[in-house]
């Protein structure tokens, strides 16, 4: 296995070399430009071209951007509520942070984790004339669930009676 590949690997994801670092996940076009110029690499350059260490270099500063002298307002996780550190989370990391985010808002019953659990607008969207639709679909749901709990309630009960 090269360099690359390994390399490629600890990011979780690979490479068919189309591109320098946007075939990352969660790597928009800002930080995969600011990466490869922290990494003195051509912007223009396929990823083909790169040699393992242009590319370790790459993968280098992904991982450690303060290092790299990347300010903390351009990396998308800034002071984390566990550790409090900032920094950029690659791939599935940065699902699974969101998943663990929306969980904490729930159970300590924020206003924001309630909304999204009530599956509402979260961010101050006005809903008296729009997301009807949205607002109609949670509905239906609502009296599915009542249906069916009184279906079980009925049977439950006739099979008391028997």
């Amino acid at each position: 296995m090269c360099a690359m590949e390994a390399a490629s690997r600890q990011c979780f994801t690979f490479i068919d070399f189309v591109l320098h670092c946007l075939k990352f996940q969660r790597v928009g076009r800002r930080f995969a430009f600011v990466c490869c110029r922290k990494a003195d690499i051509d912007v223009n350059n396929r990823a083909g071209e790169l040699t393992e260490e242009d590319f370790e270099k790459i993968v280098t500063i992904m991982q450690n951007p303060s290092q790299y002298r990347i300010p903390n307002w351009f990396l998308n996780r800034e002071e984390d509520i566990k550790d409090g550190k900032t920094g950029q989370l690659l791939s599935t990391a940065v699902d699974n942070k969101l998943r663990e985010d929306l969980e904490r808002m729930k159970k300590i019953r924020l206003h924001r984790g309630l909304r999204h659990y009530w599956g509402l607008r979260v961010r101050g969207q006005h809903t008296k004339t729009t997301g009807r639709k949205q607002q109609h679909q949670l509905q239906k749901r609502a009296n599915k669930k009542e249906k069916e709990a009184n279906e079980k309630g009925k049977l439950i009960e006739y099979s008391l009676k028997n």
